[in-house]
């Protein structure tokens, strides 16, 4: 679905927005995605907080102190028409993907793990 994915972050890019988790529903934010595609043409995004990106750090660590790099860039990829998978590209060989477990941000092992699926909701 990459024409989907490109859709989504034509509507978000640059405006506040909520993630919501699929599984639970549980909204976080505001963040302020901002788009752009990789060189090989898939839908990256990455995820504005107040203090800087979210970021997988090297050791599968969360925090928002994120830049630009690899560990705070995220792929967008579909797993629906509405719910896709935060794959971090600093650690796409692991397969490591932005989940939630309880209130708290996680690191999911696989893109098939439920905890690991989102939707944006936009914010007034």
């Amino acid at each position: 679905h990459p024409s989907t994915m490109a859709a989504i972050l034509s509507q978000v890019d640059g405006r506040p927005v909520q993630l919501v988790h699929a599984q639970s529903n549980q909204a976080l934010g505001p963040f302020t995605p901002q788009a752009g595609p990789s060189a090989d043409g898939r839908a990256m995004v990455w995820i504005q907080t107040g203090e800087g990106n979210i970021r997988i750090g090297p050791r599968g660590m969360i925090d928002m102190a994120g830049g630009r790099g690899p560990w705070a860039t995220y792929e967008l990829r579909a797993v629906s028409e509405t719910n896709f998978v935060l794959i971090n590209e600093g650690h796409k060989d692991k397969g490591w993907c932005l989940a939630l477990a309880g209130a708290r941000w996680s690191v999911a092992q696989s893109i098939q793990d439920p905890t690991a699926q989102w939707r944006f909701a936009l914010l007034p």
